[in-house]
């Protein structure tokens, strides 16, 4: 890996499989499961053994459910942040919405 490199990139280019598989890959797949199963598996499995989430109470009237408002309010933000941000992704919207709904108009006109 280059010092000036993305770590994504170099990530996917070794974790990366060409399909269909060739010879080369199925070999690459099994060093791969091999080196899992003997350096992370039971590690992997013992860390997930010791791992207790809580129930959470999804009912209705659960306190932990944002009210209708609460949840309205957040769309509204995130909308008004994201026509600031891209205001021409809003304009092609429209212009979209518009022409679809003249030609819903006039396929189902009577």
């Amino acid at each position: 890996m280059h010092a000036h490199s993305n770590p994504a990139d170099f990530f996917m280019k070794v974790l990366t499989f060409n399909y269909p598989k060739t010879e080369e890959d199925h070999n690459k797949l099994e060093v791969m499961n091999a080196n899992y199963a003997k350096v992370l598996e039971q590690e992997v499995f013992e860390s997930n053994k010791s791992i207790r989430c809580p129930e959470v109470d999804v009912s209705p009237n659960s306190r932990l459910m944002a009210s209708f408002r609460t949840q309205f309010n957040m769309l509204m933000y995130r909308n008004k942040a994201i026509v600031k941000r891209e205001p021409q992704a809003v304009r092609s919207k429209i212009y979209s919405c518009l022409v679809f709904g003249f030609l819903e108009v006039s396929l189902f006109w009577h």
